[in-house]
């Protein structure tokens, strides 16, 4: 595990091997972090937040309670993700297609984003939308599936 400076971890916290945090992070309580995650520097990491393995936080993400994310999933810079998100993944003759989520993205509560979609640059998706297809760069989807 490599810490940066100025990083603050809540109580009962599981941080695996391989994980690595940039500075000025704050991950609060109960969060997992599973093997290969890296965190990206001025991030905040919410209560309950799971990590899938080997993912890719950028810098500045910030990621609210309950959240939880697949493995090899990709979030930009600037991203807000909101409470009780579901980043998912498939795994598909061996190969792994998680979701990615592209810089200055706003993902509201409860949305979910399926396996192999990608959220673009400066898109929003509605609290509770589930995103069955890519969303392009800077457009606002909602509902279910998301439009």
């Amino acid at each position: 595990m490599k810490v940066g400076a100025n990083c603050k971890i809540g109580d009962y916290c599981t941080i695996e091997a391989d994980v690595e945090i940039g500075k000025n992070v704050t991950i609060r309580n109960y969060v997992m972090l599973k093997k290969g995650t890296k965190i990206g520097d001025d991030c905040y990491i919410g209560s309950y937040f799971r990590s899938g393995g080997n993912d890719i936080i950028g810098n500045r993400v910030v990621i609210k309670c309950k959240t939880t994310s697949s493995p090899g999933v990709r979030i930009g810079d600037g991203s807000f993700i909101g409470p009780h998100v579901l980043l998912l993944h498939k795994t598909h003759g061996g190969t792994s297609m998680p979701c990615e989520i592209k810089e200055d993205v706003y993902i509201g509560g409860g949305a979910t984003i399926l396996p192999n979609v990608t959220v673009n640059k400066c898109a929003t998706v509605g609290a509770g939308a589930v995103v069955t297809k890519d969303v392009t760069e800077g457009n606002t989807v909602k509902g279910n599936p998301a439009k």
